[in-house]
């Protein structure tokens, strides 16, 4: 049982008339002016993306600028500290030179006198042997 398939026609044009060609018509006026508004706003935000891109560029210069300047004020500071640090950090080691050689002497000086205690400890007791104490 083969079944037919019955295809409806295309209607004809003469049904829409006029009608039809202006909804077309109207259509195509449609997509112009929305595609001219497009257009438009394309422009718009394009001008306003140079805006911001040239802020940009303004705040990228200012911000160099202080930069510039921050390092021309905090560099002689740097220097500065910088120098007298140093300056002393070596007076410190002058001193610490200076008495470790105190130290070194000293050291020197106690054993001498340690050696002189001994000594005359030794007379001492010599001294004590021969009066009979």
């Amino acid at each position: 049982m083969a079944q037919r398939r019955s295809f409806q026609q295309s209607p004809d044009r003469s049904q829409f008339g006029a009608n039809g060609d202006q909804s077309v018509k109207l259509n195509i006026k449609k997509i112009e002016d929305s595609i001219a508004n497009a257009s438009s706003n394309l422009r718009e935000y394009k001008k306003e993306i140079e805006c911001l891109r040239q802020d940009i560029a303004m705040m990228d210069n200012h911000l160099q600028t202080l930069n510039d300047e921050n390092i021309k004020v905090i560099n002689p500071l740097v220097v500065s500290n910088f120098d007298h640090l140093t300056s002393q950090i070596q007076m410190q080691k002058n001193e610490n030179d200076h008495m470790q050689k105190q130290l070194t002497e000293l050291k020197k000086e106690k054993s001498l006198m340690q050696q002189q205690i001994m000594q005359a400890s030794q007379k001492i007791a010599l001294l004590e042997d021969s009066v009979g104490l």
